[in-house]
């Protein structure tokens, strides 16, 4: 391969953006599994006992269809002013319009131990990719490779610059969305300003201060709202009521798996030869696949698949449909921004 295959521009798309063919296949995939669940939580009304739970309402929703069957209430739990969702059913074979299915349950251990960490995941995800695909020792042939393949690493529009600056602008976008933005994070501006309320946690009570919510530390016990509802216990806690709560489930698991998609899916088309991965990259043809490049795209595959699950679940059993839908829109906007190519 010489210096000036490796240096060949990138064919023009005619989409906007620097948009390929296979970045729309990648957004229509997350796309169709947000409608898909949306509509089925729709036709059974399987998401309706986790909105009731997360809006503080007290009474029953009704179901959209008579088959579709909703968990009974759950139970306040007075002193810690928390909510008991009860226990994990034994069995995930369950039918999804089951009100007690596992994933239903906020308590799954995936739920608990991979989405709620899920920015951890997809850092050690990018990581293995960063350094046993783009860092690692190229396959080099011929002698004038090496002075193409010093040169392509060092300048600033390196495939790892890339892959660097990319990860930078995704990590921002979800500290601004789910961390910080000048103070509250996004979503929780866009909460309040669509309506919510700091409420104490099922005591009925009327509004307390917001910072009680945003930091979720436990009222006093002689709080005006804790004496307005007759409620004397201690470590109540407050809870957002209203608003319209953008799925932030649904936001990270779309940009998430499309920020590894990018990175990974020019060594899936060399490593495939298939043109759904987009083309690949003089870097990635290049690639000396030992079994740590091969660990690489497995885990990073791995994950995006179960980002699907979990996004697929989420659809289905939490948030109303209009949350879904914008948590989606703002994911593949945040992706939008992203550097592409590699």
């Amino acid at each position: 391969m010489s210096a000036s295959t490796a240096t060949l521009p990138r064919r023009q798309s005619k989409l906007p953006l620097g948009l390929q063919p296979h970045h729309l296949t990648f957004a229509l995939y997350f796309t169709s599994i947000v409608v898909i669940g949306t509509t089925y939580s729709v036709l059974y009304g399987t998401h309706l006992q986790n909105v009731r739970i997360s809006s503080g309402a007290t009474g029953d929703f009704p179901s959209t269809l008579p088959g579709a069957a909703v968990a009974p209430a759950p139970v306040q739990n007075t002193v810690e002013g928390s909510l008991n969702l009860g226990p994990i059913p034994p069995t995930i074979l369950l039918p999804p319009h089951h009100a007690l299915n596992y994933w239903a349950n906020r308590k799954n251990i995936v739920n608990q131990l991979f989405v709620k960490k899920a920015w951890l995941w997809t850092t050690l995800a990018w990581g293995m990719q960063l350094f046993f695909l783009r860092l690692a020792p190229p396959r080099v042939d011929k002698k004038k490779d090496e002075d193409a393949v010093a040169t392509e690493q060092a300048t600033i529009t390196s495939p790892v610059s890339i892959s660097v600056l990319r990860y930078l602008v995704a990590t921002s976008a979800w500290l601004l969305f789910a961390n910080w933005f000048f103070g509250p994070p996004l979503s929780e501006r866009i909460l309040t300003a669509t309506g919510a309320v700091c409420v104490p946690t099922g005591t009925g009570g009327g509004k307390v201060e917001e910072m009680y919510c945003r930091t979720r530390t436990p009222l006093a016990s002689d709080h005006p709202a804790l004496h307005s509802s007759g409620l004397t216990a201690k470590n109540v806690r407050a809870m957002w009521k209203g608003g319209h709560d953008i799925s932030g489930h649904t936001f990270i698991m779309v940009l998430s798996s499309l920020l590894l998609l990018e990175d990974v899916a020019p060594y899936l088309a060399a490593l495939l030869g298939r043109s759904l991965f987009g083309k690949s990259t003089a870097q990635a043809s290049r690639t000396r696949w030992t079994g740590t490049a091969y660990a690489a795209v497995g885990v990073t595959l791995g994950l995006v698949g179960l980002w699907s699950w979990m996004l697929l679940n989420t659809a289905i059993y939490f948030h109303t449909p209009q949350e879904k839908v914008s948590g989606l829109v703002v994911g593949l906007a945040a992706w939008l921004v992203l550097p592409k190519g590699n």
